[in-house]
């Protein structure tokens, strides 16, 4: 064989080598590139996600600072008023119209007095009811928001939501107006939200082709950190396994 003869038969193993791998070498290009595009879209929605939901406990928590806050007056009045009451009873059973008069001047003085802390008691509930409850569904608004409307279109699944309850206990006597507030028990675990959603990236051509799947969410809590203080607690290590 020539040397020519030996040069185009080389030439021409290799043009056939390179037309083989050539498929291969664009499917990795491709899977390459959409997993890079998969870890972007992860970072983004998960980033949204986590600032969401940072936003919703810090209101929950100012919530609950505040509701246990009042506590001290609200005891102090409601005593107050059950005192009052029985002054009540006792000036009836007296038949004193003078003394009845004064009693119950004095338990609707402290009955008006106790309208302003139960205007901020239901206040501070309301609002850590409404941050507390509505925060996965935010968060998973915002991760929508982050993605392309090609992934989210076509998605197969829904993502799973878990909804913090801002579990607070009234304590005080029957019909109190001005109940004393505590957290109930097991409440870092009622106040948890989170956000799973395991997505597949569509493919680009054919059925050959990998399709990555992305998990995106977050969860979070409060935490106590002091006496009546709580804080934001992210909670990504018992999040989604790996």
């Amino acid at each position: 064989m020539t040397s020519q003869r030996r040069m185009n038969c080389q030439g021409g193993q290799a043009t056939t080598a390179a037309l083989l791998l050539m498929p291969i070498a664009v499917l990795l290009l491709t899977t390459l590139i959409l997993l890079g595009f998969a870890f972007i879209f992860e970072a983004n929605a998960t980033a949204l996600c986590r600032g969401s939901l940072g936003q919703s406990q810090a209101e929950a928590r100012q919530a609950l600072e505040k509701l246990l806050a009042l506590n001290p007056k609200a005891q102090k009045l409601e005593t107050a008023r059950q005192s009052a009451i029985l002054n009540l009873e006792a000036a009836l059973a007296t038949g004193d119209a003078a003394f009845y008069a004064a009693a119950k001047l004095a338990l609707v003085t402290i009955e008006q007095a106790q309208v302003p802390v139960m205007v901020a008691q239901l206040r501070w509930l309301t609002k850590g009811r409404a941050s507390s409850l509505g925060a996965a569904d935010r968060a998973e608004a915002s991760i929508h928001e982050a993605l392309p409307e090609v992934i989210t279109r076509k998605a197969t699944t829904v993502p799973t939501l878990t909804r913090a309850r801002f579990d607070v206990l009234a304590e005080g006597p029957a019909g109190a107006r001005t109940p004393t507030y505590r957290i109930a028990p097991g409440f870092e675990q009622s106040q948890r939200a989170e956000v799973r959603w395991l997505l597949t990236l569509p493919q680009t051509s054919n059925e050959t082709e990998l399709s990555p799947s992305i998990n995106i969410g977050c969860a979070m809590t409060l935490t106590k950190k002091g006496a009546d203080k709580w804080s934001p607690q992210v909670l990504e290590d018992k999040l989604l396994p790996n």
